[in-house]
């Protein structure tokens, strides 16, 4: 056969265009082609059913904290973690916790914070927190940014009863989570 593919070549090659033959050899070299080739692909076994199995769309929110530190006012009457809130003075090193929150949630995302717990001798009366230099309240809500994302400081204010907190040693913790 590739003898024959050969002479048609040099036929081909030999006609000069405007005469009928190069239509001729054409057609015959595309119909020996056409030929060579299947005239469909040939299916072999049955079909099969490709599936995907359910994608999960969940909100993500990681929420990285900073300790923070208690201070207490010379008086004993407010233990905080803000040194504006101990007036006339404290003791201890005051200082703010830091959070920082990467979520997929974008602006409809929240961050809560719930009431603060004092664990120590006495008991406080009165449990409050704040993010940045909010006022201070019972719970804090602060809304995430367009991306998800919120880098913010959170203080705890907690008040003693009358004659103040005893000797000792007092925590506090506060829980923060993110909503939607």
């Amino acid at each position: 056969m590739s003898s024959s593919i050969s002479q048609m070549r040099s036929q081909l090659l030999s006609i000069r265009f405007g005469t009928s033959k190069p239509v001729l050899v054409l057609s015959f070299l595309l119909c020996s082609v056409c030929s060579a080739l299947p005239a469909h692909a040939e299916i072999v076994g049955g079909p099969s059913t490709v599936r995907y199995r359910a994608g999960v769309i969940a909100s993500i929110c990681t929420i990285t904290a900073t300790d923070g530190e208690l201070g207490a006012s010379t008086n004993r009457s407010v233990i905080s973690s803000s040194a504006s809130e101990l007036s006339g003075g404290f003791f201890g090193n005051p200082t703010f916790a830091a959070i920082d929150v990467t979520s997929n949630m974008g602006a409809t995302g929240t961050l809560i914070a719930t009431t603060p717990t004092l664990t120590g001798p006495t008991a406080a009366t009165t449990s409050q927190l704040r993010f940045r230099n909010l006022s201070f309240a019972t719970n804090a809500t602060e809304n995430l940014a367009a991306d998800g994302s919120l880098k913010t400081t959170l203080d705890v204010r907690f008040d003693a009863p009358a004659g103040g907190f005893n000797n000792g040693t007092y925590t506090a913790t506060a829980v923060v989570t993110c909503n939607q």
